[in-house]
C-alpha cells in the first residue's frame, strides 16, 4: 500500500456528489463485513489486510463527512431565488402607481381651486368696502370740484370692481362677459348713453334778463329784482345756478334769497345788478342798471 491512495481517493467520482450522497455512502461503508475464513499465517495477513481496510474506511468516512459539511454550508450560503412576479401582480402594481399619481394631481388641482376661491372672496370683500367708501365720498361732497363732472361721478362707483379677483381667468368672450370687472362698466356706460338719448334736448340759453323795480331808488330804499334765462327767440328757459351780484356793493346790496336790492344809506350814483350762470361750460350774463339819488 502506497501513500498515493489518498490522492486516488480524492479524485474518485464518488466524492463529487452532494452531502446526502456522501452520508448514504458512509452508511454503506459502516455496514461492510468480512466473510472470508483464514488459518495460520494467513490469519496474520488477513488481520493486516483487515486493519488496512478499516483504516481506509475511516479515512473515507472522514472525507465524506467533510464533503457533507461543505455541501451543507454551500446550500446555506446560496442566495434565495427571487419569487417570480406574475403579469397580474405587475399590472396591479402599475395600477396602484397610476392611482397614486392621479390622486396627487387631483389634490394639486383642488388645492389650486381653493386658493383661487379664497383670493376671490378676499377681493370681493375689499371691493364692497371700497364701494361703500366711494359712495360716502360722493354723498358727502356732492357736486363740488371734480365731483361735479358727470363722467367722474359715473366712473367712481366702478373703481372698486378692480379689486375683485374672479376664481378663473376669463377665457374668450363668454368668460369676459361673466367677469364683473367687464360687464359692470359696460352696463353703466350703456345706461348713461341711453339716458342721454332719452332726455329731450334742452333749449340753448342765449342770455339772462334782469329787471329791478323800481330802477331808481332813494338812499336806504329797497326794490324787487327779477331774473330769468331766455333763448334766442326770447322764450324762457329753465336753468339752475343763476347768481346775482352788485357791481358796487357800497352803493347797492343784493339779497338773492329774498329777491331784493337795497340802496346804501349814504351816497348816490349808478351801478348794475349782474346775473350770471354757467351753461355747458359757457358763461352767460345779464344786467340791469340801478340809480341811487
Amino acid at each position: 500500500m502506497t501513500d498515493n491512495w489518498l490522492g486516488e481517493l480524492e479524485s474518485d467520482s464518488l466524492f463529487a456528489g452532494d452531502g446526502a450522497e456522501s452520508e448514504d455512502y458512509l452508511e454503506t461503508i459502516d455496514g461492510e463485513t468480512d466473510t472470508g475464513g483464514y488459518y495460520g499465517d494467513d490469519i496474520d495477513a488477513a488481520e493486516g489486510s483487515a486493519r488496512e481496510r478499516a483504516r481506509r474506511r475511516a479515512l473515507r468516512r472522514a472525507r465524506l463527512r467533510r464533503q457533507a459539511e461543505q455541501a451543507r454550508a454551500r446550500r446555506l450560503q446560496r442566495p434565495a431565488r427571487p419569487v417570480p412576479v406574475s403579469a397580474a401582480v405587475r399590472r396591479t402594481q402599475a395600477d396602484v402607481s397610476n392611482l397614486a399619481v392621479k390622486s396627487q394631481v387631483q389634490a394639486d388641482v383642488i388645492g389650486d381651486a381653493l386658493a383661487a376661491q379664497r383670493a376671490s372672496i378676499t377681493g370681493t370683500q375689499q371691493a364692497v368696502g371700497a364701494s361703500l367708501l366711494v359712495n360716502q365720498v360722493l354723498n358727502t361732497f356732492g357736486k363740488s370740484g371734480i365731483l361735479a363732472n358727470d363722467l367722474v361721478r359715473m366712473a367712481a362707483p366702478l373703481a372698486p370692481l378692480l379689486l375683485m379677483k374672479p376664481p378663473r381667468k376669463p377665457a374668450g368672450i363668454a368668460g369676459m362677459a361673466g367677469d364683473p370687472r367687464v360687464f359692470a362698466p359696460v352696463g353703466v356706460a350703456a345706461l348713461a348713453v341711453l339716458q342721454k338719448l332719452a332726455q329731450p334736448k334742452a333749449a340753448e340759453v342765449d342770455r339772462l334778463l334782469v329787471t329791478v323795480t323800481p330802477s331808481t331808488l332813494a338812499r336806504g330804499e329797497t326794490a324787487l329784482v327779477d331774473f330769468r334765462a331766455v333763448d334766442r327767440v326770447g322764450r324762457t328757459v329753465t336753468v339752475e345756478g343763476i347768481t346775482l351780484r352788485s357791481r358796487n356793493e357800497r352803493l347797492v346790496t343784493v339779497d338773492q334769497a329774498k329777491g331784493e336790492v337795497t340802496a346804501a344809506a349814504h351816497g348816490t350814483g349808478r351801478t348794475a345788478i349782474v346775473a350770471e350762470v354757467t351753461v355747458e361750460g359757457r358763461l352767460v350774463r345779464g344786467a340791469a342798471e340801478v340809480t341811487v339819488q
